[in-house]
C-alpha cells in the first residue's frame, strides 16, 4: 500500500462515526453527557438522569433522550418524563 492510500484510509472517519450507537452503556452516557461513569450512576439512582431502555439486568440509555434531556437543562427525571 502506498503512503498516500494509507494516508487515505487514516483520514475517512470509522463506521461508529458515521452512525453512533443508538443505545449506549453508562460509561458512554456518562462521557456524552460529560460526567464519570459513577457520577453517572449516583444520577441514576436517584432519578436525575432520563429512565434507561432494560434489556434483563443490562440498561442503556438512549442518545436522542440524551440529547433532549440535556437540551432542557437536565432536568430531573420526573419533570424530564412529563416533557416526554
Amino acid at each position: 500500500m502506498s503512503d498516500q492510500e494509507v494516508s487515505q484510509v487514516e483520514d475517512e472517519p470509522s463506521p461508529q462515526t458515521k452512525n453512533p450507537p443508538l443505545l449506549m452503556r453508562a460509561k458512554e452516557a456518562a462521557a456524552f453527557v460529560g460526567v464519570s461513569r459513577s457520577e453517572f450512576y449516583r444520577l441514576d439512582v436517584t432519578g436525575q438522569v432520563p429512565k434507561p431502555v432494560r434489556f434483563g439486568k443490562v440498561k442503556r440509555w438512549g442518545r436522542e433522550i440524551l440529547r433532549r434531556w440535556a437540551a432542557l437543562g437536565f432536568p430531573p427525571r420526573d419533570r424530564f418524563e412529563e416533557h416526554s
